[in-house]
């Protein structure tokens, strides 16, 4: 299940769905750390031959959304079936002036996307998160 061959489930799980996966620990990081509402979804995770290889998971369902990407500097493909968001991004640009004074919060324009303020990256790194690819502002990089 890692990328190394192992059966090691990471903190922040990468997935098919496109969800904000964590293990308990990262669980407990945000809860204590984040704050910002955050609705977490237990579920169990299994192995590809369908055994136990995690159950303190959860989807973490960061809520609400805001509207601070700038639009002159932001680039991406645009979405058919959502007007007014990306399907995928290459380049965002945030509008400083409107950036909430938030740890973690999601785009309107990109909900998908987790924003993470550096010192709640700071608190990651510390805790030993692992799992999580971070992009800079402004940094190109494919994000789906």
């Amino acid at each position: 299940m890692s990328r190394d061959g192992g059966q090691v489930v990471p903190d922040y799980i990468p997935n098919t769905l496109l969800m904000p996966m964590v293990s308990g620990k990262l669980k407990v990081i945000l809860e204590t750390s984040a704050e910002v509402d955050i609705e977490f979804l237990p579920f169990t995770l299994y192995n590809h031959k369908k055994r136990l290889a995690a159950d303190d998971c959860f989807i973490a369902n960061v809520l609400g959304t805001h509207d601070c990407a700038d639009m002159t500097k932001t680039r991406g493909e645009k979405s058919l079936i959502s007007p007014g968001q990306f399907e995928a991004l290459s380049v965002l640009a945030l509008d400083p002036a409107k950036v909430p004074d938030a740890k973690l919060f999601r785009l309107s324009v990109f909900p998908r996307a987790l924003i993470i303020r550096n010192d709640l990256r700071t608190v990651f790194e510390h805790g030993g998160v692992s799992g999580i690819r971070y992009i800079s502002m402004g940094e190109r990089g494919q994000v789906l």
